[in-house]
């Protein structure tokens, strides 16, 4: 399928400055170094609302079942005392670490992490890579979704993939997840859409997610994408979504 290059329309879109965001393009991000022995994923919402608490806490769970030691660091600030931490993540992350204060005993946690600046970055990074079985979670937190393009541009190059958080009933997370998979100078290859629609499972509100790769997200297939989705989640068909993790042969 032909990719199409990244219109202005999703800056409207986004609600970002069209002048600082067609000037961002052609600035290269500054270059991170590699980190060969850590595995590193992206979560980046398409909007506010569209399912990235929902993507961390299912890539965190199915990581640490599989013996991962997980850290989330948040580019927005996370308070000791935040939901996040309290209520939403496993159990066995759901500790806050100063970055001056990682060390090899640790197992997981959450970090706050300006992952824009590169220095932080290379720092914390040099310190959690000396930890056998560590995995890094890159996401946001809590804000607005603005510059999607700019921080999947950023962190394409030193994650393994990035995960766009879709919430199928919501048409203004849909329109800008499908320019983002239709960018021809992103590294498409990494990108992974993850769709979640709320439904009621045994008297319960779920929300089941199904994985989609960029590759087949576009504006024409907008409408059969959603009705797959419509269609996956429900009790009957939940196996076939979840887990997601195996299924790519992440673990």
């Amino acid at each position: 399928m032909k990719k199409r290059k990244l219109g202005t329309n999703l800056t409207d879109l986004l609600g970002i400055d069209k002048n600082s965001y067609i000037n961002s393009i052609n600035t290269s991000a500054p270059p991170l170094p590699e980190f060969e022995s850590l595995t590193i994923y992206g979560v980046i919402r398409s909007k506010g609302g569209s399912g990235e608490k929902h993507i961390v806490k299912k890539l965190s769970q199915e990581l640490i079942a599989s013996g991962k030691k997980v850290f989330i660091c948040y580019k927005n600030t996370i308070e000791s005392d935040d939901y996040l931490l309290k209520h939403f993540l496993p159990k066995e992350i759901s500790v806050l670490i100063n970055p001056q204060d990682i060390s090899l005993e640790d197992n997981g946690g959450v970090i706050n992490l300006n992952w824009w600046d590169n220095n932080s970055v290379i720092e914390v990074f040099q310190k959690i890579k000396k930890i056998k079985g560590a995995t890094i979670i890159l996401t946001c937190g809590t804000d607005s979704a603005g510059y999607m393009y700019e921080r999947i541009r950023h962190l394409q190059k030193v994650c393994d993939k990035i995960f766009i958080p879709i919430d199928s009933h919501v048409h203004f997370s849909v329109e800008p997840a499908i320019g983002i998979c239709e960018a021809s100078d992103l590294n498409t290859e990494k990108l992974i859409s993850c769709w979640w629609h709320k439904v009621r499972v045994k008297g319960d509100t779920q929300h089941l997610l199904g994985i989609i790769p960029a590759s087949d997200v576009s504006k024409e297939n907008e409408r059969m994408i959603i009705e797959y989705v419509k269609n996956k989640t429900n009790e009957q068909n939940n196996d076939s979504l979840v887990p997601f993790l195996t299924n790519l042969d992440l673990c």
